[in-house]
């Protein structure tokens, strides 16, 4: 082959192969490893340029400032992320709500493990274990349960639930408060509003006595005739027996629905339907203690098994919105609780619970049980301006927003105190879709305990850490960022697998540009090489 038949073949093969060459990837020489919260890390690849890829090695899941980051970064760079770990053994899922100094609360929380095994939870405050439970795994793995707690101090109170060596953290605010004040009103004499009354003193509740028996004749406190005088008292228990007129029962329906109050009716009463309860009671077969079925709300104290017998009404036809909280053997409502408007109502047919106590000497336990009931129907909404915060506690630099209920048009006067700072105030802002509601929003810059007032009523607390809470769905959306990204979500141990794709061979990265410059200049020089053997032949 003559030389410009050779010169003409390797320009061709050249030209051939430039393309092949100018299209082949280029390796990433940069990687971006990030641990959990590496905010400033993210927000250089999010603005600046950003590395070849991105790797996440932490495995809990992101909070919301980091996954809008890495939303940012994804649109710029293939994101390598570890897939969560297995969920926590324990977890809360609630604290206690508007808690009260000397009322009972509840924690609730989730513990995992294998079905069918039984588990031992503990309860601690500061470094003492201070109550424990055992719990049995259901059928999914898991199982929800809860401790009561009853604090003695006002402040911000923290707990820890713990089981099989991990643990869980729960805090709450806790507002000073009087020991609740319960009207007690009878009809004729009987064992159970006794009883129940001396349960009630010996938990520090202060009971008043009205008995009321018909005609107009009354016995002890007088039944108050106006609202005024009936926010003075928490609850109202209405004992079996207890005459109900007309007057007096739209009194309690305006007395729980608009002033936030509790009511208790036992036994038969025109009460039930008027306070959404049940149509109707009727009188059931004499009780069997043992045979009781109990739902009631972590912070209410069932009646223990018993082998008793006990009068008792079972409720018909429960209104919507209202809940069992105890049943017969066979299913039938003998405890009922509801929301009624602000406040909250109970119907209870279990009419002889000192039996209980003077039959089976469990003292303890019907003390337990009616203070039990009075501290749940005394959580109604009683102050006239409620906030609503989203959780009790979260990190800093998350914006807090809240709702104010008034009850009014007028946005009432909101002030927030920061730890360690002097109050300011709030600006409010109606809520065009609910009357009465409000919204307003904080940013918490340091640590610590924020307070919301309005005028001498302290309205709610918001604890701020250091440390950035989950987004919402915060696994799946990082997965799905990783997917889309060009990247992908993998178990820890295998990124490196992934990350073994992403590193450029040795000599790569920058060496890979320099010789596709050569290939081209020496294309170039090959071509015009060709130009000139074809000139010196006389050729175009």
């Amino acid at each position: 082959m003559s030389v410009p038949a050779a010169l003409r073949a390797a320009v061709l093969a050249l030209l051939i192969a430039l393309p092949f060459f100018a299209q082949r990837p280029s390796r990433p020489a940069e990687v971006a490893r990030l641990g959990g919260g590496d905010l400033r890390a993210l927000l250089s690849a999010a603005l600046d340029t950003p590395p070849g890829a991105v790797v996440r090695t932490e495995t809990s899941p992101p909070a919301p400032v980091e996954l809008a980051l890495l939303e940012a970064v994804s649109a710029r760079a293939p994101l390598g992320v570890a897939l969560p770990e297995a969920p926590p053994a324990v977890r809360v899922i609630a604290a206690p709500d508007r808690a009260r100094v000397g009322r009972w609360g509840a924690i609730a929380f989730v513990v995992r493990g294998e079905p069918g095994e039984s588990l031992s939870v503990t309860l601690s405050a500061g470094e003492s274990v201070v109550d424990s439970l055992g719990v049995a795994i259901g059928p999914a793995g898991e199982t929800a349960a809860a401790f009561r707690v009853r604090p003695a101090r006002a402040g911000w109170h923290e707990w820890s639930v713990g089981a099989r060596g991990a643990s869980a953290s729960a805090g709450a605010w806790v507002a000073a408060a009087r020991p609740p004040r319960v009207l007690l009103a009878t009809g004729a004499p009987e064992w159970e509003s006794r009883f129940a009354a001396r349960a009630l003193e010996e938990a520090g509740v202060t009971v008043v006595t009205s008995q009321l028996l018909g005609r107009g004749l009354e016995i002890g406190e007088p039944f108050p005739q106006t609202r005024e005088a009936l926010r003075s008292y928490d609850v109202v228990v209405l004992a079996a027996g207890a005459p109900l007129p007309p007057a007096r029962l739209a009194l309690l329906e305006r007395y729980a629905g608009e002033d936030g109050g509790g009511i208790l009716v036992a036994g038969a009463s025109a009460a039930l339907p008027a306070l959404g309860i049940a149509e109707r009671s009727r009188s059931a077969r004499a009780l069997r203690g043992d045979a009781l079925q109990w739902m009631l709300p972590a912070e209410m104290v069932a009646l223990p098994t018993a082998a008793i017998l006990s009068d008792g009404q079972v409720l018909e036809g429960l209104r919507p919105g209202a809940i069992a909280g105890a049943a017969t053997a066979d299913g039938a409502p003998l405890v009922a609780l509801r929301a009624h408007g602000r406040g909250r109502v109970a119907a209870v047919g279990v009419l002889e619970s000192w039996r209980w106590r003077m039959e089976e000497g469990r003292l303890g336990q019907h003390r337990d049980y009616w203070s039990g009931l009075v501290d749940w129907l005394s959580s109604g909404l009683r102050d006239p301006v409620i906030a609503r915060l989203p959780a009790p506690e979260g990190a800093v630099g998350i914006p807090i927003e809240l709702t104010v209920h008034a009850g009014g048009a007028t946005a009432p006067s909101l002030r927030l105190a920061r730890p360690g700072r002097a109050a300011e105030p709030l600006a409010l802002v109606g809520d065009r879709s609910e009357p009465g509601a409000f919204r307003a929003a904080f940013l918490p810059v340091d640590t610590g305990v924020h307070l919301l007032s309005s005028g001498d009523s302290l309205l709610a607390a918001y604890r701020a850490t250091g440390s950035l809470a989950p987004a919402p769905e915060a696994a799946a959306n990082l997965s799905l960022l990783a997917s889309r990204s060009g990247g992908a979500a993998l178990p820890r141990d295998s990124l490196a697998a992934w990350l073994a794709a992403w590193r450029p061979a040795e000599g790569g990265g920058a060496g890979d540009e320099r010789r596709l410059l050569a290939l081209v200049a020496l294309a170039a020089l090959l071509a015009a090489a060709e130009w000139a053997v074809r000139r010196s032949r006389g050729l175009r």
